[in-house]
């Protein structure tokens, strides 16, 4: 078309019609903006293109995060359940009450053990880097935001900063000088039972109970928060594939 254009105002000079070689001549250069303007249409319809697809990508890598903290929470739960039943079950042991050794290893093994929650949050950092902006629909990059920066902080403080938490660390040394000789291992070092000639004082007993008492407290703590941080995790995980499900994939 521009070559067209160049052959009739090349004809026209040489004729001398100055008049219309100006209209040719502002016809070729609207042309070339026309031309101009839709290569830059082109280009920003293959870079939003390529911006769903990326964030098509991340929304499912979030998703994907978030059901494998919805797994790593549910075994928490049952962590901090046993660690509550096992409270319970050498309390009955201090006591002198009846109680089945067939798990007594599994109750000493949950007593003191610690859990912490692993947060996939590969997914979203690569958002950030990205930019937030990625995610289109306002309300559901809002949802995500407050997940990661908001709930999941104050459960990461709790698991990995509170002392109290800290069960294992805060609590085996004290309990285990305590109750060591309660317990009889096999030639192969496995606990089987409990020496129940030993009697404790009183003020072992009593140190045993505050020991139970607030590691029980606190693994309720922890559950109650587990239970409010898994419905949001829950929500934002549909709400997620609500907005995938209206894309092609």
């Amino acid at each position: 078309m521009i070559k067209i254009f160049r052959t009739i105002r090349q004809r026209m000079l040489q004729e001398n019609r100055f008049s219309r070689y100006f209209l040719y001549a502002i016809g070729e250069i609207v042309l070339v903006v026309i031309g101009i303007l839709i290569a830059l249409q082109l280009n920003l319809w293959k870079e939003d293109a390529k911006s769903v697809k990326i964030e098509h990508k991340i929304l499912e890598e979030i998703r994907n995060g978030l059901e494998k903290d919805l797994a790593d929470i549910a075994h928490n739960r049952r962590g901090h359940t046993n660690g509550i039943r096992s409270c319970a079950y050498w309390n009955k042991v201090i006591h002198g009450q009846e109680v089945s050794t067939d798990s007594i290893d599994f109750y000493y093994w949950y007593l003191t053990r610690s859990f912490t929650l692993a947060q996939n949050t590969a997914s979203y950092e690569s958002l950030k880097s990205r930019g937030l902006e990625l995610i289109t629909n306002d309300s559901l990059r809002l949802r995500i935001t407050n997940l990661y920066q908001v709930e999941y902080v104050p459960m990461k403080a709790l698991e990995e900063s509170y002392s109290e938490t800290q069960f294992h660390e805060a609590y085996q040394l004290a309990i285990n000088r305590i109750m060591a000789p309660m317990l009889v291992f096999n030639d192969a070092g496995e606990l089987v039972s409990v020496n129940t000639s030993v009697q404790l004082g009183d003020e072992a007993r009593n140190e045993l109970m505050s020991y139970f008492w607030r590691i029980t407290r606190n693994r309720q703590h922890v559950l109650k928060n587990y239970v409010t941080l898994e419905a949001q995790i829950q929500q934002l995980r549909a709400r997620i594939s609500e907005e995938l499900a209206k894309r092609p994939n």
